[in-house]
């Protein structure tokens, strides 16, 4: 028998990691491969590893936004999402406006360039600002 807290806490470490790695494919070249955000996730500090446990904890809201949700895995490929069109930009806000707020509660603020030292960072405008 398996205990559905410890498939849950397994399945959010699975998601934070791909998340993660994601991350690191569409920011090569465009953040320093020294910057801490970009680290593997063995080197990565737990901050930023919470930071992407965070994000997976909101999927199956996002998820639930789109008409969908989460169930194990039967036999066979997944099927992919199918979005109509306005879904992917509506989970793109949502992702922002969570990640605004943790940003913001953790003491960062707007500031052009981005200093992970000072806790700047451009993108921390509302969504309708951004460029």
């Amino acid at each position: 028998m398996t205990n559905p807290e410890a498939q849950r806490s397994g399945l959010r470490e699975q998601l934070a990691r791909a998340i993660h790695e994601s991350y690191r494919e569409k920011q090569s070249g465009h953040i320093s491969a020294a910057a801490p955000a970009m680290q593997p996730w063995e080197s990565l500090g737990e901050d930023l590893k919470e930071a992407n446990r965070r994000q997976a904890d909101q999927i199956p809201e996002k998820l639930r936004a789109v008409g969908y949700g989460i169930r194990p895995a039967t036999a066979g490929k997944p099927a992919r999402l199918g979005l109509a069109p306005g879904e992917e930009a509506m989970l793109a806000r949502m992702e922002h406006g969570r990640w605004r707020q943790e940003r913001l509660a953790a003491g960062w603020r707007y500031g052009v360039p981005r200093d992970d030292q000072k806790k700047f960072h451009p993108c921390l405008v509302p969504w309708e600002e951004l460029p």
